[in-house]
């Protein structure tokens, strides 16, 4: 099959350019999240005001 792209062609993953965005993120939302912290779904109750 042929490739349109090289290897390693189109747009870097965000968390690769940044390495401190997950943690930051994490930072952020952590005093206002609910459920279990071992889920990937977080729920949170900060507004968007």
């Amino acid at each position: 099959m042929h490739r349109i792209r090289s290897v390693g062609g189109g747009h870097q993953r965000t968390v690769d350019k940044d390495p401190t965005l997950l943690t930051d993120l994490e930072r952020l939302i952590e005093p206002t999240s609910r459920g279990d912290q071992e889920s990937p779904l977080r729920w949170t109750s900060k507004s968007v005001r």
